[in-house]
Protein backbone atom coordinates (compact mmCIF):
# COMPACT_ATOMS: atom_id res chain seq x y z
CA UNK A 1 0.00 0.00 0.00
CA UNK A 2 1.44 3.34 -0.39
CA UNK A 3 2.97 5.99 1.62
CA UNK A 4 -0.32 8.56 0.93
CA UNK A 5 -2.59 5.60 1.58
CA UNK A 6 -1.62 4.69 4.63
CA UNK A 7 -1.20 8.29 6.01
CA UNK A 8 -4.94 9.36 4.32
CA UNK A 9 -5.88 5.81 7.00
CA UNK A 10 -4.11 7.37 9.89
CA UNK A 11 -5.23 10.79 9.63
CA UNK A 12 -8.92 9.12 8.88
CA UNK A 13 -8.42 7.31 12.17
CA UNK A 14 -7.53 10.30 14.64
CA UNK A 15 -10.38 12.43 12.90
CA UNK A 16 -8.34 14.19 10.60
CA UNK A 17 -8.79 14.60 6.99
CA UNK A 18 -5.94 14.57 4.17
CA UNK A 19 -7.23 15.39 1.02
CA UNK A 20 -6.65 12.92 -2.61
CA UNK A 21 -4.63 15.31 -4.65
CA UNK A 22 -6.53 17.48 -7.34
CA UNK A 23 -7.08 21.07 -8.56
CA UNK A 24 -10.01 22.08 -5.90
CA UNK A 25 -7.70 24.62 -3.77
CA UNK A 26 -7.08 24.39 0.34
CA UNK A 27 -9.56 27.40 0.62
CA UNK A 28 -11.68 25.95 -1.51
CA UNK A 29 -11.71 22.94 0.27
CA UNK A 30 -12.07 24.65 3.21
CA UNK A 31 -15.46 26.27 2.34
CA UNK A 32 -17.51 22.91 0.46
CA UNK A 33 -16.67 21.59 4.47
CA UNK A 34 -18.87 24.45 5.71
CA UNK A 35 -21.56 24.99 3.38
CA UNK A 36 -21.88 21.01 3.14
CA UNK A 37 -21.67 21.51 6.74
CA UNK A 38 -24.97 24.13 6.80
CA UNK A 39 -27.01 21.49 4.83
CA UNK A 40 -29.66 19.01 5.48
CA UNK A 41 -28.98 17.31 1.91
CA UNK A 42 -29.43 15.36 0.17
CA UNK A 43 -26.51 16.11 -1.89
CA UNK A 44 -25.24 15.79 -5.48
CA UNK A 45 -21.71 16.32 -7.16
CA UNK A 46 -20.48 16.54 -10.62
CA UNK A 47 -16.79 15.88 -11.72
CA UNK A 48 -15.50 14.58 -8.26
CA UNK A 49 -12.15 12.98 -10.82
CA UNK A 50 -10.33 10.99 -8.15
CA UNK A 51 -12.71 12.60 -4.44
CA UNK A 52 -10.64 15.77 -3.56
CA UNK A 53 -14.16 17.85 -3.52
CA UNK A 54 -16.12 14.47 -3.02
CA UNK A 55 -14.07 14.41 0.88
CA UNK A 56 -14.71 18.09 2.03
CA UNK A 57 -18.38 17.61 1.39
CA UNK A 58 -18.82 14.66 2.85
CA UNK A 59 -16.54 14.91 5.84
CA UNK A 60 -18.96 16.82 8.27
CA UNK A 61 -21.83 13.92 7.67
CA UNK A 62 -19.17 11.01 8.88
CA UNK A 63 -21.24 11.92 12.43
CA UNK A 64 -24.60 12.36 11.39
CA UNK A 65 -27.12 10.11 13.17
CA UNK A 66 -29.03 9.72 9.81
CA UNK A 67 -26.36 10.95 7.21
CA UNK A 68 -28.67 12.59 3.84
CA UNK A 69 -28.55 10.60 0.28
CA UNK A 70 -24.82 11.78 -1.14
CA UNK A 71 -24.26 10.90 -5.03
CA UNK A 72 -20.83 12.19 -7.18
CA UNK A 73 -21.75 11.74 -10.36
CA UNK A 74 -18.19 11.10 -12.79
CA UNK A 75 -17.58 9.98 -16.25
CA UNK A 76 -14.00 8.33 -15.61
CA UNK A 77 -11.52 7.36 -17.69
CA UNK A 78 -10.06 4.15 -18.08
CA UNK A 79 -7.65 4.50 -21.24
CA UNK A 80 -6.11 6.96 -22.84
CA UNK A 81 -8.94 6.72 -25.89
CA UNK A 82 -11.35 7.13 -23.12
CA UNK A 83 -9.67 10.26 -22.67
CA UNK A 84 -9.35 11.66 -25.82
CA UNK A 85 -12.69 10.23 -26.97
CA UNK A 86 -14.82 12.25 -24.35
CA UNK A 87 -12.36 15.72 -24.44
CA UNK A 88 -11.94 15.45 -28.34
CA UNK A 89 -7.91 16.09 -27.39
CA UNK A 90 -4.77 13.82 -25.94
CA UNK A 91 -4.29 14.19 -22.30
CA UNK A 92 -0.32 14.88 -23.68
CA UNK A 93 -1.39 17.84 -24.80
CA UNK A 94 -1.45 19.13 -21.31
CA UNK A 95 1.89 20.03 -19.82
CA UNK A 96 4.18 17.08 -18.70
CA UNK A 97 3.40 17.34 -14.99
CA UNK A 98 -0.36 18.31 -15.65
CA UNK A 99 -0.66 15.46 -17.96
CA UNK A 100 1.41 13.23 -15.41
CA UNK A 101 -1.22 13.88 -12.96
CA UNK A 102 -4.00 12.66 -15.04
CA UNK A 103 -2.58 9.17 -16.52
CA UNK A 104 -1.45 7.69 -13.39
CA UNK A 105 -4.51 7.77 -12.47
CA UNK A 106 -6.48 7.26 -16.07
CA UNK A 107 -4.11 4.28 -16.68
CA UNK A 108 -3.79 2.49 -13.26
CA UNK A 109 -6.56 -1.17 -13.35
CA UNK A 110 -9.75 0.30 -13.04
CA UNK A 111 -9.09 3.65 -14.09
CA UNK A 112 -9.84 6.90 -12.40
CA UNK A 113 -13.34 5.45 -11.04
CA UNK A 114 -10.86 2.88 -8.89
CA UNK A 115 -8.82 6.00 -7.24
CA UNK A 116 -12.15 7.70 -6.38
CA UNK A 117 -13.73 4.52 -4.69
CA UNK A 118 -10.21 3.64 -3.40
CA UNK A 119 -9.45 7.83 -2.08
CA UNK A 120 -12.75 7.56 -0.10
CA UNK A 121 -12.73 4.05 1.24
CA UNK A 122 -9.62 5.16 3.14
CA UNK A 123 -10.91 8.16 4.38
CA UNK A 124 -13.69 5.83 5.92
CA UNK A 125 -16.13 7.76 3.27
CA UNK A 126 -16.63 5.21 1.15
CA UNK A 127 -20.20 4.36 2.80
CA UNK A 128 -21.16 7.85 2.66
CA UNK A 129 -21.09 8.32 -0.93
CA UNK A 130 -23.09 6.63 -3.73
CA UNK A 131 -20.66 7.27 -7.09
CA UNK A 132 -22.53 7.11 -10.36
CA UNK A 133 -20.07 6.11 -13.15
CA UNK A 134 -21.60 8.01 -16.18
CA UNK A 135 -22.20 11.08 -17.81
CA UNK A 136 -24.02 13.49 -16.36
CA UNK A 137 -26.36 14.10 -19.32
CA UNK A 138 -27.20 9.90 -18.47
CA UNK A 139 -28.10 10.41 -14.90
CA UNK A 140 -31.81 10.61 -14.20
CA UNK A 141 -33.51 11.41 -10.81
CA UNK A 142 -36.61 12.26 -9.66
CA UNK A 143 -35.27 13.68 -6.41
CA UNK A 144 -33.84 16.98 -5.92
CA UNK A 145 -31.00 18.17 -4.11
CA UNK A 146 -30.12 20.80 -1.46
CA UNK A 147 -26.75 20.66 -1.82
CA UNK A 148 -25.12 20.96 -5.43
CA UNK A 149 -21.58 20.87 -6.37
CA UNK A 150 -20.49 21.51 -10.04
CA UNK A 151 -17.15 21.10 -11.25
CA UNK A 152 -18.34 20.81 -14.63
CA UNK A 153 -18.64 24.32 -15.67
CA UNK A 154 -15.27 25.64 -16.46
CA UNK A 155 -16.64 27.58 -19.96
CA UNK A 156 -19.33 28.81 -21.47
CA UNK A 157 -19.91 25.63 -23.49
CA UNK A 158 -19.79 23.46 -20.49
CA UNK A 159 -21.96 25.72 -18.99
CA UNK A 160 -24.72 25.26 -21.52
CA UNK A 161 -24.19 21.96 -21.89
CA UNK A 162 -23.93 20.96 -18.27
CA UNK A 163 -26.17 22.96 -16.24
CA UNK A 164 -29.51 22.72 -17.88
CA UNK A 165 -29.64 18.99 -16.77
CA UNK A 166 -29.13 20.14 -13.06
CA UNK A 167 -31.95 22.55 -13.14
CA UNK A 168 -34.57 20.08 -12.18
CA UNK A 169 -32.80 18.53 -9.81
CA UNK A 170 -32.72 21.65 -7.36
CA UNK A 171 -34.81 21.80 -4.00
CA UNK A 172 -35.47 25.86 -5.15
CA UNK A 173 -37.49 26.09 -1.45
CA UNK A 174 -34.05 25.20 0.09
CA UNK A 175 -30.85 24.68 -1.49
CA UNK A 176 -27.11 25.34 -1.71
CA UNK A 177 -25.19 25.17 -5.08
CA UNK A 178 -21.55 26.00 -6.08
CA UNK A 179 -19.87 25.81 -9.21
CA UNK A 180 -15.74 26.36 -9.72
CA UNK A 181 -14.06 27.82 -12.14
CA UNK A 182 -16.13 31.21 -12.68
CA UNK A 183 -13.55 33.38 -14.58
CA UNK A 184 -15.58 35.94 -15.93
CA UNK A 185 -18.97 38.34 -16.08
CA UNK A 186 -19.76 36.45 -18.89
CA UNK A 187 -19.44 33.25 -17.20
CA UNK A 188 -21.08 34.31 -13.77
CA UNK A 189 -23.88 36.06 -16.33
CA UNK A 190 -24.51 32.26 -18.17
CA UNK A 191 -25.18 30.62 -14.62
CA UNK A 192 -27.42 33.24 -13.19
CA UNK A 193 -29.54 33.34 -16.73
CA UNK A 194 -29.70 29.19 -15.99
CA UNK A 195 -30.47 29.07 -12.35
CA UNK A 196 -31.75 31.99 -11.58
CA UNK A 197 -31.09 32.27 -7.84
CA UNK A 198 -32.48 33.59 -4.76
CA UNK A 199 -28.94 35.06 -3.81
CA UNK A 200 -25.66 34.18 -4.85
CA UNK A 201 -21.77 35.44 -4.11
CA UNK A 202 -18.45 34.88 -5.79
CA UNK A 203 -15.81 34.06 -3.62
CA UNK A 204 -12.86 34.18 -6.30
CA UNK A 205 -13.76 31.68 -9.07
CA UNK A 206 -16.32 29.75 -6.57
CA UNK A 207 -19.79 30.53 -7.06
CA UNK A 208 -22.05 29.97 -4.77
CA UNK A 209 -26.13 30.82 -5.21
CA UNK A 210 -28.47 30.20 -2.76
CA UNK A 211 -32.27 29.25 -2.92
CA UNK A 212 -35.16 29.68 -0.77
CA UNK A 213 -34.07 29.25 2.90
CA UNK A 214 -30.77 28.54 2.48
CA UNK A 215 -30.16 32.08 1.87
CA UNK A 216 -30.37 32.60 5.18
CA UNK A 217 -28.30 29.81 6.16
Amino acid sequence: MKIRRILARLAASCGLLLPPEGHVSKRQLLRLFWLARKSSGPFLEVGPWVGRSTSAIAWPLRNRRNPSKFITIEKGFASLEDWENFWGISVYAKPPKLAERYTRHILRPGGSIASLSENLVDRGLGELVTIFVGDLLNFCSTEQFRFIYCDAAHDLTEIKRNLPSLIPLIDRQNCIFVCDDIKNPAMCEAVLALLQPDAHRLYGDFFVARFGAAVDA
